[in-house]
């Protein structure tokens, strides 16, 4: 990872805010004299409630727009909690996020696998400002974040919505060490919780819609939520991006009867966003038990699947668990802590039967996969 210096922007290159990071004390002073904002919502991110209020509610649709199904206006008084105040300026457009008290994680640095996505110019880098105390993430012509304690500046020309809404996601997913987040589909068959997991593009999402569609409770296509002390499964719902492909007369049926009511978009690629909610039903799950995770490993014309025992050896499958980065802020972000999250994934999956999966048509495999499950419900009772 590259942790230098950033460098000027060449001549010619207009930026919108000039050398915005280097006052950034003077900006944080000027937006933080607005009014304070209501709270606007609260979501429930695994065993944590995020409340954010905005004086600019475009950017509380950036974080509705992915999690507007883990919205939670009953979220008991018990529960941990973050509070975050989103504050707008426009000499320069900054976008101020203000937290109720020091985040758990380097915020610079949380923010390094998001870069990708943004208007930053690679390479990336997360570095000391000159200013004592702010740390800066950004490319290679100058910072889209600058971060001290319990506050966050975003150059708003440079980020989408997408980075703001996992940005949060992932802070207060890193202050739940209580929680393995890992990149998989997650559902209930029965009362058995499941893991679908695999690289990119190797199915999980069609997998888990099309289980589904024939009634089984999805808690989430893109991240699973696991308690370590008592192995159970809990809801993640974040909007599912549903490709072209492939599928059973079930969920063909579903989607078309649900569409008006649960398509957000259909983006450049030809992907619909669909929430997980409004597609099938609006009952926030319960958590439950995991019993049975399998790994996707390829396609067959007919499914199949073989036991095995998860090691550290299986750095392909590592790999995937990591992969977003929501996941990653979770898992920590130095070297001693995700050596940490590695052993607790260990011991926590040598404790769960895994299954390498090869997938076939989406109707054999989901009732291949119901088989597993409920043969493993069987055994364990």
């Amino acid at each position: 990872m590259h942790t230098g210096p950033l460098r000027e922007a060449n001549s010619g290159v207009k930026r919108n805010g000039g050398d915005w990071w280097l006052n950034a004390p003077q900006h944080l002073r000027g937006i933080e004299q607005k009014p304070t904002p209501p709270q606007l919502a609260a979501y429930r991110l695994g065993d944590t409630v995020l409340e954010i209020a905005t004086d600019d509610p475009s950017l509380h649709d950036a974080f509705r727009q992915f999690y507007g199904d883990c919205a939670d206006a009953d979220a008991e008084p018990s529960a941990g909690r973050i509070r975050c105040t989103l504050r707008r300026a426009e000499h320069p457009r900054l976008i101020l996020l203000g937290f109720d008290e020091e985040l758990p994680a380097d915020a610079a640095m949380a923010a390094y696998h998001l870069l990708r996505g943004t208007h930053a110019e690679p390479p990336y880098s997360v570095t000391d400002s000159p200013l004592p105390g702010w740390r800066l993430a950004g490319g290679v012509r100058e910072p889209l974040l600058a971060a001290r304690g319990r506050h966050v500046l975003l150059a708003a020309w440079m980020v989408p919505p997408l980075f703001l809404a996992e940005y949060l996601a992932g802070l207060a997913l890193s202050a739940q060490p209580q929680l393995m987040a890992i990149h998989a589909a997650s559902l209930r068959i029965g009362d058995a919780g499941v893991v679908v997991a695999g690289g990119s593009h190797a199915g999980k999402t069609t997998m888990a819609l099309h289980l589904a569609a024939r009634g089984h409770e999805l808690y989430g296509d893109e991240l699973a939520l696991i308690r370590l002390a008592t192995r159970e499964l809990l809801p993640f719902r974040r909007t599912v991006t549903l490709r072209p492909g492939p599928r059973a007369a079930e969920l063909s049926a579903l989607l078309k009867m649900r569409e008006q009511e649960a398509k957000l978009q259909v983006d450049s690629e030809g992907a619909g966003h669909w929430r997980i909610g409004r597609l099938f039903g609006e009952t926030a799950p319960s958590p439950v038990p995991l019993r049975t995770v399998f790994v996707l490993a390829g396609f067959e014309n007919r499914p199949s699947a073989a036991p095995f025992q998860f090691s550290l050896a299986d750095e392909n499958i590592i790999g995937w668990f990591g992969q977003p980065a929501a996941a990653y802020c979770s898992w920590g972000l130095t070297s001693g802590t995700r050596t940490l999250r590695l052993l607790a994934l260990r011991q926590l999956l040598a404790q769960v039967p895994c299954w390498r999966l090869k997938a076939g048509s989406p109707t054999e495999t989901a009732i291949l996969i119901e088989q597993i499950t409920r043969e493993q419900e069987r055994a364990d009772s």
